[in-house]
């Protein structure tokens, strides 16, 4: 590469070369993981899938930079717009996200995925969040703010009984099938894939930010979709989009496990975590719009809620 500017940014370095744009960026990632993330980039590419920001490696094969005790990665920046959602787009994303996910099986180098497997981690995540809520509701003086304390209280059951149904829906026995379904394939997903992660780029889609990929169900990309376009778009027909996802497939108990990711209120219980271990001085104010911006959400959770029972 000859590197025609320099130029530093938030994150790092963006470089201009004469085989286009490139990011340099600190990162926090084990080289463990680095490699893992690299290999499974390596997978995509070998299996005819070419459509994302990919690390770049040395020229000894190293797909990351150590220097001064810092590691730095180094990849391809598409200078592309996050997809606008539409009728026509979306339809286009599903079909995107269903070759990722088609070109993301039999992975045969795992090396430092480790840490990065992620089967059967919700359920155990859900019922986290189903005791510290409980715990909370039942011994309200472990809050020691009164304010905050009184406006959790205002707004706790309803995410304990949203907790509650994705416990049974995790709890099921099917939930073990497609776990073991997901391993022998060795599937990995993108672990982040929220619409500002997908970019048009020359009338084409791209995949953005691939640091998140571990070794799990589909399922959870599909979920982190569709919460992306709820933000946006409260009226969307959900669905309709996973009958898409599954290639029309009739597998009701993909789509429970869809909508219990969706119905967790994991934004909730971060929330109750950061007073509870007092990790930020919180005003009422500040606790009350964030709040305020997690429940608003209450009117689809709840509309899932009624379709699950």
């Amino acid at each position: 590469m000859y590197f025609r500017s320099l130029k530093q940014d938030k994150k790092g370095f963006l470089l201009l070369t004469d085989k286009g744009s490139y990011k340099l960026m600190k990162t926090s990632l084990s080289p463990s993981d680095i490699v893992f993330i690299y290999s499974a980039q390596q997978h995509l590419r070998d299996n005819k899938f070419s459509y994302f920001e990919r690390i770049i490696p040395t020229k000894d094969g190293c797909p990351y930079i150590r220097f001064e005790n810092n590691f730095y990665i180094l990849h391809s920046n598409i200078e592309g717009n996050p997809i606008e959602l539409n009728e026509d787009n979306l339809q286009k994303c599903v079909d995107f996200i269903n070759l990722f996910h088609s070109t993301s099986t039999n992975l045969k180098y795992t090396s430092g995925s480790k840490q990065r497997i992620g089967y059967g981690v919700d359920r155990i995540k859900s019922r986290n969040i189903y005791s510290v809520l409980s715990k909370v509701k039942n011994n309200p003086e472990i809050i020691k703010d009164k304010e905050i304390r009184s406006y959790i209280n205002e707004n706790i059951d309803k995410q304990i009984q949203y907790a509650k149904k994705v416990i049974e829906i995790f709890e099921d026995s099917n939930y073990l099938r497609l776990i073991e379904y997901a391993m022998n394939e060795s599937r990995f997903i993108h672990g982040n894939l929220c619409t500002k992660n997908i970019l048009e780029y020359n009338n084409k889609l791209y995949l953005k930010n691939l640091f998140d990929i571990e070794m799990n169900i589909r399922e959870k990309d599909i979920a982190d979709f569709l919460k992306s376009i709820l933000e946006k778009d409260k009226n969307i027909n959900i669905d309709e989009i996973i009958y898409e996802f599954h290639n029309k497939s009739e597998n009701y108990y993909r789509r429970k496990i869809i909508l219990a990711l969706i119905l967790m209120p994991i934004e909730f219980y971060s929330m109750v975590k950061k007073v509870m271990k007092l990790e930020e001085k919180w005003t009422i104010k500040m606790f009350q719009n964030k709040i305020d911006k997690i429940v608003q959400n209450n009117e689809i959770k709840d509309i899932i809620l009624a379709s699950l029972h």
